[in-house]
């Protein structure tokens, strides 16, 4: 498993951490990349501002979307990120959509990184 994987993965919990709130679109109840009070989820988070575009919110999937990938890699071009990398961030945005507070966010994506990805994440 390349340490790039890993250091995105603990860019995005970290980013969570430090935001202190899950970004959810309250109206419609679901996860959002950023929403309009200016929170970004586990995967908008390692998106910089420049890279975003809101079209990426139709298809936010890392593992799917070749427009998200690119805004991931633009956003963080310090890290070489391989094909593993989307599963990976893919896992950490389902942590994210099912967590109910940052807390249950961390702990669940730290158990699913080490069980599905080979990831263990000390922060």
């Amino acid at each position: 498993m390349p340490n790039d994987t890993k250091t995105i993965c603990e860019r995005a919990i970290k980013h969570i951490i430090h935001q202190g709130a899950l970004a959810y679109d309250t109206k419609k109840e679901v996860c959002r990349l950023r929403t309009s009070d200016g929170l970004a989820c586990a995967v908008g988070g390692v998106i910089s501002d420049e890279n975003y575009d809101p079209v990426m919110e139709l298809g936010a999937n890392p593992n799917k979307s070749n427009r998200t990938r690119d805004a991931i890699i633009a956003s963080n071009p310090d890290l070489t990120l391989g094909p593993e990398a989307w599963p990976a961030l893919q896992t950490l945005q389902q942590c994210h959509d099912d967590a109910d507070d940052v807390e249950d966010f961390v702990s669940d994506a730290k158990t699913a990184l080490a069980a599905h990805h080979g990831i263990t994440v000390t922060l």
